[in-house]
């Protein structure tokens, strides 16, 4: 190799001066990172243990690394700081430090079965400047991928979790037990949580967080205002009374005209749930809250049942109306007496007039006579 002179060496020294102060500043940094504090402070488990496993011995090696490149670089102005103007003994010598594999880290002894007859007892490891910066630069990226990672899902957590616990704060009430679970899973095995996981376990906490805190301030204001709460349940007792009223008759009547399939079983819910309101004596807000629920799902069911038996109504009604129109219709094309579309009608008409009456046949029957219009209309044109 090439001795090098004195302002190649002096140029070489700085640059990698320079660059070893960079690389211990780097690793400072990284130090501090909140990723590398998280698994330090819990220990890893899972997926985040078998990958810290790898990277706890690549930033170890790391810090090894800098402090062999430290060696190299200390031994290198040790012998520049001789002379002013280096002579060649030292102009080699310095060639050596910087350019070659001049540090010796680790020391083998070879088994005799291995070694030559005339070979060496031991193994000897020396490195370099030059390739224990490469070394350095290859690992570094995994280390950094690795501590992002740990920080950006617990950030992630933490920046969720925040309002869902000022809202739990706020209300006086603990969390759901998936608050705990997955503080767990983000504290010992933070990577083995996608961020897409992450936000579904989030939501789901949320959902739950807010209806508990509805469920709270339900039963706050039911307690604040129990007599009003009571006179409240009671009206609702008296609205649900009137739509089962309602649904009954209308379900009877579309049951009398209408042919259809047998309607969901209801019962009348209203005498038993105005029991149970009249057997709450004392200000029991979670018991009141439940009655008013059941009383909603009842009033729910009748008004279903009454729209429902309207609709089918409705829809004979609604086929009554075609059926005219376009009788209507074949009078104005002159093919009012036409025997087919006569004999089509008479069938749509005797169909509808029926008790009950059949809607699929109906349907059938009417389309049926409207594209026998369409069909003779174009036969005329």
């Amino acid at each position: 190799m090439r001795t090098l002179t004195t302002d190649e060496i002096d140029r070489e020294l700085e640059s990698r001066t320079r660059e070893v102060a960079a690389m211990s500043s780097t690793l400072l940094e990284l130090e501090n990172h909140p990723g590398l504090a998280h698994v330090r402070l819990y220990p890893p488990t899972g997926l985040t243990a078998q990958r810290w496993q790898v990277i706890e011995k690549s930033l170890a090696q790391l810090w090894e690394d800098l402090g062999r490149m430290t060696a190299i670089l200390d031994d290198a102005r040790t012998v520049r700081a001789r002379r002013s103007k280096p002579e060649a003994d030292d102009r080699t010598e310095l060639t050596r430090l910087l350019h070659e594999q001049s540090l010796e880290v680790s020391r083998q002894p070879i088994p005799l079965s291995q070694r030559k007859l005339g070979g060496l007892g031991e193994a000897v490891e020396y490195v370099g400047l030059a390739d224990t910066a490469e070394r350095m630069y290859a690992a570094y990226p995994a280390v950094v991928e690795f501590v992002d990672a740990v920080d950006q899902i617990n950030s992630l957590i933490a920046d969720k979790l925040a309002p869902i616990q000022e809202r739990l704060d706020a209300a006086g009430t603990a969390g759901p037990e998936e608050i705990a679970k997955l503080l767990q899973t983000s504290a010992t095995d933070p990577l083995s949580l996608t961020t897409r996981d992450v936000e579904k376990r989030i939501t789901a906490i949320a959902d739950s967080v807010r209806e508990r805190s509805a469920e709270l301030a339900e039963l706050a204001a039911i307690q604040s205002n129990w007599p009003d709460a009571i006179a409240t349940t009671a009206q609702r007792l008296d609205e649900l009374r009137e739509a089962s009223s309602r649904a009954t008759e209308v379900r009877m009547r579309a049951v009398q005209i209408v042919l259809a399939g047998p309607f969901p079983k209801r019962d009348d819910a209203e005498p038993a749930l105005r029991a149970r309101l009249q057997s709450i004596t004392s200000p029991d807000p979670a018991a009141l809250r439940s009655l008013r629920h059941r009383i909603e799902a009842a009033l729910r069911a009748a008004r279903e049942e009454e729209e429902l038996a309207q609709g089918l109504l409705d829809r004979r009604s609604e086929l009554k109306g075609r059926l005219t129109a376009y009788q209507a219709k074949a009078a104005r094309l002159g093919l009012g007496e036409d025997r087919d579309l006569l004999a089509c009608n008479r069938i749509a008409s005797g169909l509808l007039s029926r008790e009950p009456c059949d809607l699929r046949a109906v349907t059938r029957a009417i389309s049926d006579y409207q594209q026998m219009l369409v069909d003779k209309r174009e036969k005329t044109e």
